[in-house]
């Protein structure tokens, strides 16, 4: 049996998910034990010893994350359910609960730019992996804007069925994903885990320690709570606009309600 194009694409996209899967597995796992053990973030980490090559697995797996997140955004792009930049866009600026996206970036911009300037010993693969972890934050607020109004119950009705799970499986992939970041966080929140080392914090007052602390994990944790509840609702209210009342979205053939 000969298998055509389509066919192909589809598992080895299924094939794509599942490693992805694996390696945010096997991120959660460094990440835990690196705040529990060491009291640090996954980055940070020297003496894990659970399996090797573990700071490049977690690399590996943010980048495959970030391709995703890419891919995903291109299926709709080229597709005729997508609304356009513009009217995303002028939709997106009126949406209060976007804006708190933003923000929370911002935040997460800082914070990250700070440890880069204080953590005395980060070398080029760590420093790599946290341009990955702000790079997927950004990508994150952009394709939760694009979803919110593109109904994807349509986009899988014109790719077909196969195509049509692995979309509804994408959408649970980036709900776990989420999910399992924020419940890293607030494990970090619960260890106060700073990201600091004590020599790097040697000039910090206690207070301002605790207000980087605090500051820095309620960002991260709100942020990927924020976006885990986002693409739970997407699931089941794919035709809605979550971030907004959840007024109901029009099909693409009659184009989508317009949010003022």
């Amino acid at each position: 049996m000969v298998l055509n194009k389509e066919v192909v694409v589809c598992l080895l996209y299924a094939l794509f998910l599942a490693l992805q899967l694996l390696g945010m597995i096997l991120y959660c796992i460094r990440a835990v034990e690196c705040c529990v053990q060491e009291r640090v973030l996954s980055y940070q980490c020297k003496n894990f010893t659970v399996f090797s090559y573990s700071l490049e697995i977690e690399l590996t797996w943010l980048l495959s994350h970030l391709l995703n997140l890419g891919i995903s955004l291109l299926v709709i792009f080229i597709g005729p359910e997508f609304l356009g930049y513009d009217k995303v866009y002028r939709k997106l600026i009126h949406l209060p609960k976007f804006w708190l996206f933003y923000c929370l970036l911002a935040v997460a911009i800082i914070d990250f730019i700070l440890i880069l300037a204080f953590y005395e010993e980060s070398g080029r693969l760590q420093e790599a992996v946290v341009a990955a972890f702000l790079a997927e934050n950004m990508v994150t607020v952009v394709v939760v804007g694009v979803f919110n109004f593109t109904p994807l119950k349509e986009l899988a009705r014109r790719l077909g069925t196969f195509p049509g799970v692995l979309i509804k499986v994408t959408l649970v992939l980036f709900f776990v994903t989420n999910c399992s970041m924020f419940l890293i966080g607030t494990v970090q929140l619960s260890f106060k885990v700073t990201g600091l080392n004590d020599r790097s914090a040697f000039n910090l007052s206690d207070d301002l320690k605790i207000v980087f602390r605090v500051l820095r994990n309620f960002a991260y944790v709100v942020f990927y709570l924020r976006a885990a509840s986002f693409f739970w609702q997407k699931i089941f209210l794919d035709k809605r606009n979550i971030l907004s009342h959840h007024q109901l979205l029009q099909s693409s053939s009659q184009s989508l309600i317009a949010y003022i």
